[in-house]
Order: C-alpha cells, then structure tokens, then sequence
C-alpha cells in the first residue's frame, strides 16, 4: 500500500498532476495590475510622451554627421560584410565627431546626464569598432546605431535618421 501523498508508480505522474493543477493559475497570477481586474482592454492605456530636451545647433550637427557616417556603412554592416579597416576609419571619424559636438554643445544642466550616458554608450561603442576581431567591430557599430536612437528619443532633433536595424 503506497504511504505517498500522490499514489502513484512514478514521480513523473506525479509531476505531470502537480503541474496540471498549478499551470492554469498562472495567466491569472502574471498580471496583477489594476486594468487586469478592472476588466479593462490591456491595450486601452497610451504610454505616455516622453519630454524631449533641446538640442542646440552643434549637437544636431554632430549627432547628424555620426548618423550620416553610420548610414553609409549600413548595408555592410547589417550584412556582417564590412572590413575591419572601414570599421576603424568610421571609429576613429565618429570619435572626432563626438568631442567636437561635446566640446561645443549647451545644454541645460538638466540634459547633461542623460547626454552624458548617451555619450558614454557612444563611447564604448567606438572603442569595440576599434578592436582587432570583426565580431565586436560589429557589435561596436550596432551599438552606436542604438546610442543614437537614444539620442533621438531624448533629444529634440527631428531631422535626425537613424539605421534602422
């Protein structure tokens, strides 16, 4: 006489019966916000807008210049096809366009951290497009490609045209 609580021949059964009786409340367990038990549409609340900071002129022209060199490597990036050397060259133009738009930019006190930690991804992007193995070359200008999507997000720069990945 089996002295188990489940009295089965197998531990799987068992397993298998636990999971039955517990895996049905899981959907219900997942989202425990307000708008679940309200019985309202999950789609029906809009994210809300992010406020954009100002972009003075010599940031725009120098975020636009690092977009334009980016975009004119894309194809090959995307394709895994560009040569190390050209990932250099695009590392070491990008690093110039980067200290001349900090060295000139003006923006409000507030706008600094959020520039600076998108400066800060900028950076090590650059830094991985300027090591020896094309893998985290590549990595490197994806991850530019990325920092500068940022920049959009937070800056006010309309014109702005980022590779898309």
């Amino acid at each position: 006489m089996p002295t188990a609580i489940f009295p089965s021949r197998t531990p799987v059964s068992a397993f298998v019966l636990i999971c039955a009786l517990v895996l049905p409340a899981v959907p219900a367990l997942a989202d425990s916000s307000p708008r679940a038990a309200s019985g309202a549409p999950a789609n029906s609340a809009k994210p809300a807008a992010i406020k954009k900071w100002p972009a003075d002129p010599a940031l725009r022209q120098g975020m636009g210049n690092v977009a334009g060199l980016l975009a004119g490597q894309w194809p090959a990036i995307r394709q895994a096809q560009l040569p190390g050397s050209a990932y250099l060259d695009l590392a070491n133009t990008v690093a110039a366009q980067i200290a001349g738009s900090i060295k000139n930019r003006q923006l409000p006190p507030a706008a600094e951290g959020t520039f600076l930690a998108i400066q800060a991804d900028m950076n090590r992007s650059v830094d991985l497009m300027r090591l020896p193995k094309p893998e985290l070359q590549r990595v490197g200008a994806l991850g530019l490609a990325q920092a500068l999507r940022n920049y959009g997000k937070y800056f006010d720069h309309p014109e702005l045209s980022v590779p898309e990945p």
